[in-house]
Order: C-alpha cells, then sequence, then structure tokens
C-alpha cells in the first residue's frame, strides 16, 4: 500500500501460476489495481496477463509479456479504457554488470466514441544498468524513451496530441555497515508536446543516509 502527498492510496494484487518446460517458462495470471484519490474510490484497473521466458544461456535471458484488461473510473465513464500491452525484453550478464532492455507497446482504447481523445498508444525504449562494484559500492543507470499519440482530437486546442518523453536516473550508494548506508540521486525528465501546456523539464539531485535494525 503506498500514500502520496497527493493523498492517493493504491493497492495491487495479483495471482499467477508459472509453468517451467524443457526449453522456457511460460505464466499465465490475474491482477487488480484500485486506487483511492482524496479519499474518494477512483479507479480499478484489472487485467489478464501472460508471460514466456528463453534462458539462453548463463549470460543472456529472453522473455516477452502481454497484457490485455481494462481500466473502469468510479468518477467518469469518459475515461474508461481497454488496455492492451505487449514487450520483449533483453538481459545480459557479466561478472557484477547486469544489462537489460525492453521495447514495449501500450494501446489504452476509450470504450465510448464521445472520448476518443482520451485514447492512446505509447510505444517505449528501456535500459538499464547496474553495476556491484564491491561489498559496499553499487552504482544503477536507468535510460528510457516513450512516444505517446492520442487517438483524437484535444477537445480544448482541436489538435491530436502527441508527446515525446526522456528519462535519465541514477543512483550511487555506498554501504558503511549492514546498517548504515549513503545513496546520491539524479533523474532528469524532458517532456516535448506539440500542445506546449504539455512540455516540460525537470532535475532532481538527492542525497539520503539510511540506517537499518
Amino acid at each position: 500500500m503506498n500514500e502520496t502527498d497527493y493523498n492517493r492510496i493504491t493497492i495491487e494484487g495479483s495471482l499467477s501460476y508459472l509453468q517451467q518446460f524443457n526449453y522456457f517458462d511460460a505464466s499465465v495470471g490475474v491482477s487488480l489495481k484500485p486506487l483511492w484519490f482524496s479519499g474518494d474510490y477512483y479507479r480499478t484497473q484489472a487485467s489478464f496477463n501472460t508471460g514466456i521466458k528463453k534462458y539462453i544461456n548463463k549470460q543472456w535471458v529472453v522473455s516477452g509479456d502481454l497484457s490485455l484488461g481494462q481500466t473502469q473510473n468510479d468518477v467518469n465513464d469518459y475515461l474508461d479504457t481497454d488496455d492492451l500491452s505487449l514487450s520483449v525484453t533483453g538481459q545480459y550478464f557479466i561478472g557484477n554488470w547486469r544489462h537489460s532492455a525492453s521495447v514495449s507497446y501500450l494501446e489504452q482504447e476509450s470504450q465510448l466514441m464521445q472520448s476518443q481523445h482520451n485514447s492512446s498508444t505509447s510505444n517505449t525504449f528501456n535500459f538499464n544498468s547496474l553495476w556491484l562494484f564491491d561489498k559496499k559500492w553499487l552504482l544503477s543507470t536507468s535510460l528510457s524513451w516513450q512516444r505517446q499519440t492520442y487517438g483524437g482530437l484535444h477537445p480544448y486546442y482541436l489538435t491530436q496530441q502527441v508527446d515525446d518523453f526522456f528519462m535519465f536516473t541514477s543512483m550511487l550508494q555506498f554501504k558503511v555497515s549492514d546498517a548504515w548506508s549513503y545513496r546520491l540521486n539524479a533523474n532528469i525528465q524532458d517532456r516535448d508536446s506539440n500542445l506546449s501546456l504539455f512540455s516540460y523539464q525537470r532535475i532532481d539531485i538527492g542525497l539520503t543516509a539510511s540506517f537499518d535494525f
């Protein structure tokens, strides 16, 4: 359960079955994700999920996932969508270095003809790296790019909205002891839209210390 400064509460539950075959692993499952916003019930996301994973060797793993679902909004029927997502991921392991790259496609189709401007398709590329220097130092980086195209004309700007989103994150952790650790985080976001209202740039840098007991 998560609660943010915007008083948003989310509970996510899932159930899946994994079957191992001679050459690959396969899974099927369902998930349910309700959301409360500002104390009121807001929406429910439900989906059926299936996936396949292939261990090529000790260094390479390839997987694919398919999800079919619906988003039902309690506050506004115009926001209800039928959802489809497909992703392919490749992982590479070498020593203390881990790489993963994925491409994904998400389609959200409005259930009402009057709200086709809420329909959208998203194409996303992600690249992640994790490097464990030794028992004390850990470095992780993530690079993402996404293009989101909306299905209909924006109701106020009367044009089709297209957004390009870029994000880079990195984290450097130093573990002083089993209890104490320090983290330096950096986050860079750049959203470019043909509707200038939705464009922005954001940079966050933070240094934290944590104590576990």
